[in-house]
């Protein structure tokens, strides 16, 4: 669970987010002090410096282009705010169910208050890029990741059955990011729930992400995880050589039938031996 993260959006149909109950807020261009609209627009729910936009109804679909950068943060006063930027063009389109489309800027927030939960099922958002969560604890920093995770699976060669191999948590503060071995960014899939917990209350983002850990046949790169913790220069997540042993059911099943076969020859050897003690 985290109160924020950065995304990286590549081309995907998992880019694709309901926003019913979103305000959404787009950039002024130019700002004209003495203008009535200007002004209209200053009172209005976006920041200083924003406009709103008017979301789509019936069932409203943010279609987020490849190459968009989103900035996602959390808290109790301001609820779910999500900045959301394209160097390359538009950062994407609305779509409804009755066909509209609605074309956006090179920018755009997107802000849903913790009230609008109450009135609307959880927010479960997918998305494929790369990414970051959680945030360097320093002064004046507030979003934090608060507690997670980190699981590492395996498929055995020869059953393909898919087991955990090792697990590590992780600790308020910390940051944690998706990454090869040479240091770039690696590609991963998943989803973030926003809502109220079992308590009625707001708690958080909640970010289920996976990534493949195997070698890419191309680059030879494999993904890891690198985990950033207060007063500390990083370090990497990798499971061990004996915990790969101990987990894997190939290697379990190997020894047992290794013991067993060793057994059977240890009784074969100890019969062996009565008999000719009897004779």
């Amino acid at each position: 669970m985290t109160e924020t993260a950065n995304l990286l959006t590549v081309e995907s149909n998992q880019n694709r987010w309901l926003i019913t109950g979103f305000n959404l807020c787009s950039p002024i261009i130019e700002i004209d002090l003495f203008d009535d609209e200007t002004e209209q627009e200053s009172n209005s729910s976006c920041n200083a410096g924003f406009k709103p936009v008017n979301n789509l109804d019936d069932d409203p679909v943010f279609n987020i282009a490849a190459n968009t950068s989103i900035q996602l943060s959390w808290s109790h006063l301001k609820g779910l705010v999500i900045s959301v930027s394209n160097v390359q063009g538009s950062v994407g389109n609305i779509t409804n169910s009755l066909g509209d489309r609605l074309i956006l800027p090179t920018m755009l927030a997107l802000s849903r208050s913790n009230s609008v939960d109450r009135q609307y099922p959880p927010l479960n958002l997918t998305f494929e890029g790369t990414g970051e969560f959680g945030s360097d604890v320093r002064l004046g920093s507030t979003a934090v990741l608060n507690q997670g995770v980190i699981s590492a699976y395996e498929q055995t060669p020869i059953t393909h059955e898919r087991y955990l191999l090792q697990e590590f948590s992780l600790t308020t503060g910390d940051t944690i990011r998706f990454e090869k071995t040479n240091g770039d960014a690696a590609l991963m899939k998943g989803f973030f729930r926003v809502g109220l917990n079992s308590d009625g209350i707001s708690s958080g983002m909640h970010f289920v992400s996976y990534s493949s850990s195997g070698t890419h046949a191309d680059t030879e790169e494999s993904d890891r995880i690198k985990v950033f913790r207060f007063g500390t220069d990083g370090y990497f997540f990798s499971p061990t050589l004996w915990a790969r042993i101990e987990s894997a059911p190939d290697i379990i099943l190997l020894i047992s039938g290794l013991g067993l076969v060793l057994g059977v020859i240890e009784i074969f050897k100890m019969l062996r031996l009565k008999s000719k003690e009897g004779e």
